[in-house]
């Protein structure tokens, strides 16, 4: 099983050790999305921080589990938010494309989404249909 795992369960797991469930499990292959690569490197603020988020870059990159939104990636998450807008979705909100990208990203590739943000992510899925776990 794939697995590609939202910003907010790293920054958990950094932060507080949660969600270590995710990170020992049998037969599932985590991989890493660029796009949350490029959050939690943004958001590192100490050198403790930023000496945990090059870890998991580098065991990633080590394994070669890096996923990045290809074109057809970014045309399809395009035409998500699109839809999204006309239902009168707030596309502009903190981190919403970076979630389109990520579920996209999961779709196309054959992983499933790790995250506790549910309203964001059921809203795409029920644009475009992807496999999600929700914590």
């Amino acid at each position: 099983m794939k697995l590609l795992l939202d910003t907010n369960v790293y920054i958990d797991w950094l932060r507080a050790g949660m969600h270590e469930q995710l990170f020992a499990v049998h037969g599932v292959f985590r991989y890493l999305s660029s796009v949350v690569m490029l959050a939690l490197l943004a958001g590192a603020t100490n050198p403790r921080a930023l000496a945990g988020v090059r870890q998991i870059v580098s065991v990633h990159e080590r394994t070669q589990r890096i996923l990045t939104p290809t074109a057809k990636v970014s045309e399809e998450a395009g035409l998500v938010l699109a839809t999204l807008r006309k239902q009168k979705v707030d596309v502009a909100g903190r981190g919403f494309v970076n979630d389109v990208l990520i579920a996209m990203t999961a779709r196309h590739s054959g992983a499933t989404v790790a995250t506790h943000n549910r309203g964001d992510f059921e809203r795409i899925r029920s644009v475009r249909p992807f496999a999600l776990h929700l914590l």
